[in-house]
């Protein structure tokens, strides 16, 4: 009983969610759905109590007149209730899928205003994943697998409430026993229906996997990628055999739904024949010994039919509600995930104005969430303002690991980092993020226009003028030009049939006017030439060098095309910074990042140019 009255409070929490969000975003939808429960529950007691007025009339009063009354007023109601019903019903299906939109809107705000840490945590990505399902998933009515389906579900919910109500009214007029009858029949089907729904459920659920295989199969039979090696090898009938044995595992799970749904909805109908039989002999019994006329008979056997309707109605549509409470739940879990980045900022703490800032860390070591391995161990560093360091390191040596740490996406496991001497935890944190324009390994060209993937969300407060000019500095102005709509061009062809796609390189030169533009008094570029050649990742490097100026830059590789023209030169190795200097000390000290850099320098350095 605890139990019971546990997942009907959660329920209920449930229900209570979606409907507040309802009322926020599209109030018109409780008058809908409440125009559609009141019809609803109405439409069948038109036919169920005005037929056993006629009757009466015609067997008992023989009022015709009044026959011809009640039989125009039962066929006027019908049509008004019936066609109200039908518009609530239309508008509750359009404006639930409407609520797809905002549930949707608030889930991707959160998905990108979380913190960043969350986004690689397979933990939270799992609850996001099931979250996400609430919304991705387009059910219909029958099924409520989605927000409309799970509405439809609640409204039926409460219509089978308000009937059962009146039938146990008209019922017990006539006998309150026989509704004690109705009930433990009604439970027995409801019993067998929802124990039948939960077993081809399981049923169903095994199927997903040989469903996937089987669009696999297809995707490999009809892919061109794939065409090739399928008739050099000859695959033809080995995937023909695949898919063959994966239609006939999917088709035995079919034969043993179909068995089960056909068992039990035997015993169903077994137990309403019954049901059926006791009821017309008790009424058949009672207008025998003269207690009720064939008005009543009619009247009462009609609402032992509704009655049943009803209940098994709550029963089904409960067990739609409580399969989405789940789904409910992650979603709700998600958008309440506390983030830790925006809470720790010291009210009165400000960033100081102007260009030039220090930043500094002391003895940082860091493990990633759920991790017993330390990524970054001891790392103290000063980068004073308008200063070029150049990081670099093999891969995995935890040059990535440091700018994210810097970018405060994650937060030091030991140590701190500082800003102008405070700890950059005690600052707002948008604010800090400002003064960062960074350039990722795996930096992203959205299918906009290419002025708009330089502006970004700045893009109506930017000027022709200006995009312009940073395209030119970017040496992009030349392949702009050339365009059929110059900066108004679309990249790719998502939205655009004439958008374009430019080289790796030029996409490069893109991402890096995209830094310029937001105009950050802190630049990094971290390793987004890593997929170009060492000379083009040099001539990149040392044009953007001449861009920056005197704005602080950090430049991060694995390879050392920076590190001629930066101020200072930090080698990562197995998330330690093992040598730290200029160029031109760390080839005296003739260490791990001399040899590197005499091993790569032929790669866009004239010979005379390593020696030092």
């Amino acid at each position: 009983m605890g139990a019971w009255v546990k997942n009907l409070k959660f329920t209920l929490s449930n229900v209570y969610y979606i409907y507040r969000i309802i009322w926020q975003a599209r109030k018109q939808l409780i008058f809908y759905s409440i125009l559609f429960v009141l019809t609803t529950t109405l439409a069948p007691f038109v036919i169920i109590i005005i037929p056993k007025i006629i009757i009466d009339e015609i067997t008992t009063l023989q009022r015709y007149n009044m026959v011809i009354y009640w039989a125009g007023l039962m066929v006027v109601l019908h049509l008004i209730i019936a066609n109200l019903q039908i518009f609530a019903r239309n508008f509750v299906s359009l404006n639930a899928k409407y609520m797809m939109i905002p549930m949707s809107i608030m889930f991707n705000k959160k998905n990108m205003e979380m913190d960043y840490e969350y986004t690689e945590d397979p933990a939270v990505l799992d609850e996001k994943q099931k979250a996400a399902a609430m919304l991705l998933n387009p059910g219909t009515e029958e099924t409520a697998g989605s927000i409309e389906g799970y509405i439809f579900a609640v409204n039926q919910c409460m219509v089978g409430i308000l009937q059962l109500i009146l039938c146990f009214l008209i019922i017990s007029t006539f006998n309150v026993y026989f509704v004690i009858f109705l009930f433990f029949t009604s439970s027995f089907n409801t019993f067998l229906g929802m124990r039948l729904k939960r077993i081809n459920h399981e049923l169903e659920l095994s199927t997903v996997p040989l469903q996937r295989k089987w669009n696999y199969l297809l995707e490999v039979a009809g892919s061109f990628s794939y065409g090739k090696m399928i008739r050099i090898f000859n695959l033809a009938d080995w995937i023909h055999k695949k898919g063959k044995e994966t239609c006939n595992e999917r088709f035995s799970i079919r034969q043993r739904i179909f068995s089960n749904t056909a068992k039990y909805n035997s015993l169903i109908e077994a137990a309403n024949t019954l049901r059926l039989l006791i009821t017309y002999g008790y009424l058949v019994f009672r207008v025998i010994s003269a207690h009720i006329g064939i008005g009543d008979f009619t009247m009462y056997l009609n609402a032992v039919s509704q009655f049943a309707s009803a209940f098994e109605g709550i029963s089904l549509n409960s067990v739609e509600i409580r399969k989405n409470d789940l789904g409910i739940k992650n979603y709700r879990n998600f958008l309440n995930k506390e983030g830790i980045m925006q809470r720790t900022a010291v009210k009165g703490v400000s960033i100081k104005e102007g260009p030039e800032h220090t930043i500094e860390f002391v003895d940082v070591s860091f493990k990633y969430p759920r991790q017993e391995r330390y990524v970054l161990k001891n790392i103290s560093l000063k980068i004073r303002g308008g200063e070029k360091l150049s990081i670099v390191g093999e891969n995995g040596a935890g040059k990535t690991t440091f700018v994210k740490l810097l970018l405060r996406l994650y937060d030091v496991t030991e140590g701190k980092i500082l800003l102008d001497g405070i700890d950059i935890r005690h600052y707002s944190y948008n604010d800090y993020l400002k003064m960062f324009s960074t350039v990722f390994q795996d930096f992203r060209i959205y299918a906009f226009t290419v002025y708009e993937n330089i502006a970004l969300a700045q893009t109506d407060r930017a000027s022709k003028k200006e995009l312009d000019e940073i395209i030119d500095m970017g040496g992009l102005s030349e392949r702009i030009k050339r365009l059929k709509n110059g900066g108004n061009t679309y990249m790719f062809r998502e939205f655009e049939e004439d958008g374009v796609e430019l080289s790796g390189g030029e996409q490069q030169k893109l991402a890096l006017c995209r830094a310029l533009f937001k105009d950050a008094s802190i630049i990094i570029l971290d390793e987004p030439t890593a997929g170009l050649s060492p000379l083009a990742e040099h001539e990149i490097y040392s044009k953007f060098h001449e861009m920056v100026k005197n704005k602080t830059a950090i430049f991060i590789s694995h390879r050392l095309t920076s590190s001629l023209f930066c101020d200072k030169i930090a080698l990562f190795s197995d998330g330690q910074i093992i040598e730290y200097g200029t160029h031109r000390e760390l080839m005296r000290l003739n260490g791990s990042y001399a040899e590197m850099f005499r091993l790569q320098s032929k790669y866009y350095l004239d010979e005379e140019e390593v020696t030092f």
